[in-house]
């Protein structure tokens, strides 16, 4: 996102003023796939339009597999491809154009490939009580794929069980523990796929358990399956509590508290939260973060957490990118890409502040900034154009090399009393641009049209983009609205 120091001013301005060609590619070309699967064989038929010529396709077939393809000219195209097992497999193929401009698309999806088996319980979760020496469950398999299914169920030597139905089996424990039962679906090409589950039975004669961990137990299973990944025994917890090594115990008060905050993060299961308390940092940064993500909108916690573990991004940037987006409604992955990538974080808070006001792009701001321009001397150069009608980007190429503001308003005066008024060039139609590239932007953000927004910028705020923004966060300005500017009802 920012422009290297070495490179030349006039570079710089050639980058800032130029859209990509890669922005206007994607814009340019459309792919679309459908894709089946026959027992093992799957087929895939891939079409791109708005082409001009050949491509090359890359397909990435999900279970390690690729195959290239060069200059394909013509579509519908059709590929095969044979999987190993079954399974649901992510695929993805990047289209590629030739030429002076080179153009990237792409499209992925998820094949399901063979049966596929889902294991469910009654009672749900599967945690019984033994009464009389016996508790039972009925065990029920859900399977999709080419018919006819065969099912085999595994429950242990710990169980018997009789059948109840097509899909479903009676499982009945005489002991109490925690067991695996697991159901294997095969199709009519072979091909087959498994789900287990596990069963949690308690003994209530039995000697009684720490009640501590009986009481975090029970907790934690009732917060399975969206919230808890597993179930537990009171023994399970004990355990926990122990430890594995002397000097390694967890505790139980850290234990409930991660189930408590379970409450109030969605987003994690407890096993999540109590790991990130043992790996990574406190509950209050983690309470924190999960807050700004909601204040921030289509934010990702458990994303952002699972970034911070493998060591992508580390808890500073997290919270810096979501500070950014509540306080500026600035696009959170941007600025998290941006702190990744050495930015600092009180650069990005001037540039998004100084974005609405200069009427451009954060990433523009930042880019004059690596190049040693600050945000007070694009103003200055804004205003001096809008004084002398000279390009203020010009004139900030003037100044970088050398000139004086005073110099540059002296040359601006004597050339207007001698030189007749030139057609605007492409580079003096950036101020406009920019302006309705902020426009848009607004409207966007705010639901409103774009002529309500340009006039508050023109009328109202004497073309102050920070003064735009406050007006459209007040209520008289939230809603949908018409092209003068009234509500629409």
């Amino acid at each position: 996102m920012s422009v290297s120091r070495a490179l030349s001013w006039t570079l710089l301005l050639g980058l800032l003023l130029l859209p990509s060609a890669g922005a206007a590619a994607q814009d340019s070309l459309e792919v679309s796939v459908s894709a089946a699967a026959s027992c093992a064989e799957a087929q895939f038929t891939v079409t791109v339009s708005g082409l001009e010529g050949a491509v090359d396709l890359v397909w990435e077939f999900g279970d390690g597999e690729t195959l290239s393809e060069q200059a394909v000219l013509a579509f519908p195209h059709t590929v095969t491809h044979s999987y190993p097992a079954a399974g649901a497999y992510g695929w993805l193929v990047t289209v590629n154009t030739a030429g002076e401009t080179p153009e990237v698309v792409s499209a992925s999806g998820t094949l399901q490939v063979g049966p596929k088996v889902t294991l469910t319980s009654e009672p749900f979760p599967p945690l019984l009580t033994l009464t009389d020496g016996a508790a039972s469950v009925l065990l029920t398999a859900q399977a999709e794929g080419i018919p006819p299914i065969a099912l085999a169920w595994e429950l242990g030597s710990a169980a018997s069980s009789e059948p109840s139905g097509e899909f479903s089996v009676l499982a009945t424990f005489s002991g109490a523990g925690k067991y695996t039962a697991s159901v294997t679906a095969t199709d009519t090409c072979g091909l087959a796929a498994e789900d287990t589950l596990t069963i949690v039975v308690d003994d209530p004669d039995a000697a009684a358990c720490h009640p501590a961990a009986q009481r975090i137990a029970e907790a934690a299973n009732a917060l399975f399956p969206f919230q808890g990944e597993s179930l537990y025994t009171c023994e399970d917890i004990l355990a926990l509590f122990r430890g594995v090594e002397p000097g390694d115990q967890i505790g139980f008060g850290r234990m409930w508290h991660a189930i408590q905050l379970a409450q109030t993060i969605p987003d994690l299961t407890w096993e999540d939260i109590l790991d990130w308390h043992l790996n990574q940092g406190g509950w209050g940064a983690l309470v924190q973060m999960n807050r700004m993500a909601g204040v921030a909108g289509d934010v990702d916690l458990a994303q952002l957490i699972g970034r911070i573990q493998t060591g992508q991004s580390t808890v500073h940037q997290v919270r810096e990118a979501l500070r950014l987006a509540v306080s500026y409604n600035a696009p959170f992955e941007d600025s998290l890409d941006a702190l990744e990538a050495g930015a600092s974080p009180g650069d990005l808070r001037r540039a998004y502040r100084a974005s609405a006001d200069l009427g451009l792009a954060p990433e523009d701001v930042l880019g004059y900034a690596e190049a040693g321009v600050s945000p007070q001397e694009i103003r200055h150069a804004q205003q001096l154009a809008g004084s002398t009608g000279q390009d203020w980007a010009l004139l900030l190429q003037e100044h970088a090399g050398g000139e004086s503001w005073g110099q540059l308003k002296k040359n601006a005066g004597s050339s207007t009393d001698t030189t007749p008024e030139a057609p605007k060039s492409d580079a003096q139609t950036q101020p406009e641009q920019h302006q309705a590239r902020t426009a848009e932007r607004l409207a966007a953000q705010f639901h409103v049209s774009v002529e309500t927004v340009m006039g508050l910028y023109q009328d109202a705020c004497a073309a102050n983009w920070n003064c735009v923004h406050s007006r459209l966060e007040d209520k008289d300005h939230k809603g949908p609205s018409d092209a003068k500017g009234h509500k629409n009802k």
